[in-house]
């Protein structure tokens, strides 16, 4: 079900920025005017209000429709969601969810606030139920993050991979080549956010790993986290 809303939207495409105004999310889309420039295939990161929530999400998307419809009116645009976090997940589709309600009249409420929902869900990075860890490329290809929600997880991936300098998972589409060195970002249970430098070992199929070292200051931060320090 499409849902009616207006709020501030801004965009990085590469070195540009545009800024623009929601109209509608439907699903996994979302579409905005915008005086900017953008076109269709466009890769971008992309930062939403929540109006009226004093709060916003941050996603990574494909820009499928771009069209001026009146000479020198605004671009009118189409955005696919394609990764978000979690928690910027769950504040998305509470916030589509009540706008829905307002909107709605009947039976159609309900289903449209699943359909809602499953899109948003689906639009997740799923992580490898081997480590249960988020694993995230940025656009850029500069930065990797992984993060973990429990302790016990993190443990686990501690015992079996970072105590010996590597994280690997399970990643779709695209990613660094193998040899390429960025940075490794890790989202610990206790909300601590470290940085090391690493380096891609292996990028073949759906495999991601990368390889880097871990200091003892840092090394005891991730064993205190995960229960083991």
């Amino acid at each position: 079900m499409r849902t009616e809303i207006q709020s501030a939207i801004a965009l990085r495409c590469g070195e540009s920025r545009v800024y623009g105004t929601t109209r509608w999310i439907e699903e996994d889309r979302v579409h905005f005017e915008t005086h900017g420039m953008v076109q269709p295939g466009d890769r971008v990161e992309l930062r939403l209000e929540l109006a009226g929530a004093y709060d916003s999400v941050r996603a990574e998307g494909r820009v499928i429709d771009a069209e001026r419809r009146s000479k020198g009116g605004p671009l009118c645009c189409t955005v696919v969601l394609g990764r978000l976090d979690r928690a910027d997940a769950a504040s998305l589709e509470v916030w589509v969810e009540e706008r829905s309600v307002s909107q709605s009249l009947g039976s159609g409420t309900s289903a449209g606030r699943e359909r809602v929902s499953a899109a948003l869900l689906s639009s997740l990075r799923r992580p490898d139920p081997t480590r249960r860890a988020g694993l995230e490329v940025s656009l850029d290809g500069e930065m990797v993050t992984v993060r973990w929600l429990r302790p016990t997880d993190l443990l686990r991936d501690w015992e079996t991979s970072l105590v010996h300098g590597r994280l690997e998972g399970r990643l779709e589409g695209p990613r660094p080549p193998e040899g390429t060195w960025m940075t490794v970002r890790l989202v610990l249970p206790d909300g601590q956010v470290l940085a090391v430098r690493g380096r891609v070992e292996e990028a073949r199929g759906p495999t991601f790993a990368v390889a880097f070292d871990l200091n003892q200051a840092t090394a005891h931060k991730v064993r205190r986290a995960a229960g083991a320090a």
